[in-house]
């Protein structure tokens, strides 16, 4: 569902018909709270109403007579009504400005892998949504990214701990000592631009997706990846942190001062 949030619905600023639609119970409202939302009188707003529905936002009055609540002359959200009222205000920008920020979370991200004091590589990014599938001409909602990091495996696990210890510094719940690197990694890739929407859970492979960019986590070195190339099927990917890594090497847990220290990593 793609809804421009200047463009207006009926006459009607979505802002207004989102607070509207929000406020009352069980996705109903009246004529009244429609006359106070458009500000108009009694005759136009039902004359707007009208309009609406006949665009799909809403049901007309008495359709829902045989419910047990139903008012005479309450109006009742559709599906597109009620992913309006869900839907959050964002403002749409062209998707060439989009491309742009891609290619600035590459360049973030190239940076932090050379950082030597960060105890998590990013390893892939891939993107998704329209950024990925629109027009340069075409405007998007926002720039969905999914980052992939883990553990680094190109030192010893001695110094990969002292690492994790000191990005813990001062944090109280050191439980998943190597997770908040990870954590640390996402959020600076996200301070990128406030369009970025990080993807969380498993995408599925039937979503049109491409890898923009690849680092070996053993060599160190970054695999070429052509953000330029046609639209690619990449299959079923993890998420953030990959605990396999920590799990998967028989870990002995030792209790130390509330940190939890792996035995192979």
């Amino acid at each position: 569902m793609k809804i421009d949030f200047r463009t207006p619905i009926c006459g009607v600023r979505p802002a207004v018909l989102k607070q509207l639609f929000r406020g009352g119970r069980y996705h109903q409202f009246s004529i009244n709270e429609a006359i106070k939302a458009f500000g108009e009188s009694e005759t136009d707003a039902r004359k707007r109403l009208k309009n609406l529905h006949s665009e799909g936002w809403i049901n007309e009055e008495g359709v829902l007579s045989g419910r047990e609540d139903h008012v005479l002359g309450m109006w009742e959200l559709t599906e597109s009504g009620l992913r309006l009222a869900a839907m959050p205000m964002v403002k749409r920008f062209p998707i060439s400005e989009g491309r742009e920020i891609v290619k600035r979370v590459i360049e973030v991200a190239q940076q932090m892998n050379g950082e030597p004091w960060n105890s998590n590589r990013i390893t892939k990014i891939i993107l998704l949504g329209s950024v990925l599938t629109g027009k340069d001409t075409d405007d998007a909602g926002d720039v969905d990214l999914d980052v992939i990091t883990h553990v680094r495996k190109d030192i010893p696990r001695e110094e990969l701990h002292r690492l994790a210890e000191v990005e813990n510094e001062g944090r109280a719940n050191k439980l998943n000592l190597y997770h908040w690197g990870d954590v640390l990694l996402v959020r600076r890739i996200k301070k990128v631009s406030r369009r970025i929407h990080i993807v969380g859970g498993e995408i599925k492979p039937e979503w049109p997706q491409r890898v923009v960019y690849e680092f070996d986590n053993v060599t160190g070195k970054e695999i070429p990846a052509d953000y330029n190339q046609s639209t690619a099927k990449v299959g079923k990917t993890s998420t953030h942190f990959d605990s396999k890594i920590l799990f998967s090497l028989m870990p002995i847990l030792l209790l130390s001062n509330s940190v939890i220290v792996f035995s192979e990593l």
